[in-house]
């Protein structure tokens, strides 16, 4: 794509950015971070200044796709299409229990928290705060326990919206240890071996006018081995 966008496949673990100042090495790139201009920044072997803009996030525990610009012109427009709702993300999740009906879609008022910098979301009657999300059943899951493959579009782009609203609709993301479910969390880890969150970036598309010119841009990642593994 000429306007040189970038799709990066983040594993879990990761970070879309560091905390502080300084070269994390569990964040996305092992540069430096502008927090006001949303970009990392480097200089390459001959000297030049190099920059990366980052054009939205996913938490640390989501692994999956994630968009960065070289230009930040291109970063400024793209971020207005993520602002507008004009972005399709479609995740892939593994829930417990078995949403009827199996597909709908929910509008939540969200408020983002932070305390000591611990980040969480709550249900609030904010009515200015509205989360709007799509989901949709793709499968089930039986292993003493019922656990369901969902299909989840958000349309805003609030904290920890598919993990708040999951939640709060009664089907926990598995592995989520801040909204999740603590008791099958722990059931999970001894049945399947792992303790990551079940939440992925499956795909990411937009179109873009720029220069007068219409661009179309998709980017998709292939289901973790774990999502994966637990129908075995």
């Amino acid at each position: 794509m000429p306007l040189g966008v970038l799709a990066i496949d983040k594993p879990e673990g990761i970070r879309s950015h560091p905390n502080q100042k300084k070269i994390d090495s569990l964040s996305l790139l092992r540069a430096y971070y502008q927090p006001r201009d949303e970009c990392y920044y480097w200089k390459d072997p001959t000297g030049r200044s190099q920059r990366l803009y980052l054009l939205h996030r996913l938490d640390s525990p989501t692994s999956g796709i994630i968009l960065m610009a070289k230009d930040v012109t291109i970063a400024k427009s793209i971020k207005s299409c993520f602002a507008e709702g004009k972005v399709k993300k479609t995740y892939h999740a593994i829930v417990s229990g078995f949403p009827k009906p199996t597909f709908g879609i929910w509008k939540d008022s969200i408020k983002k928290n932070t305390k000591d910098s611990f980040v969480r979301s709550n249900l609030t009657s904010d009515s200015s705060n509205i989360a709007i999300s799509k989901y949709q059943v793709i499968g089930r899951i039986r292993r003493n326990r019922i656990l369901t493959k969902l299909v989840l579009e958000p349309k805003t782009g609030k904290t920890h919206q598919l993990r708040l609203q999951c939640a709060s609709h009664g089907f926990p993301i598995l592995g989520d240890r801040t909204y999740g479910n603590f008791t099958i969390n722990r059931w999970a880890k001894q049945m399947f071996k792992t303790n990551r969150l079940f939440l992925h970036s499956q795909k990411v598309e937009f179109q873009l006018k720029y220069k007068q010119k219409f661009y179309c841009f998709s980017a998709e990642s292939q289901l973790p081995e774990d999502f994966t593994s637990l129908n075995s």
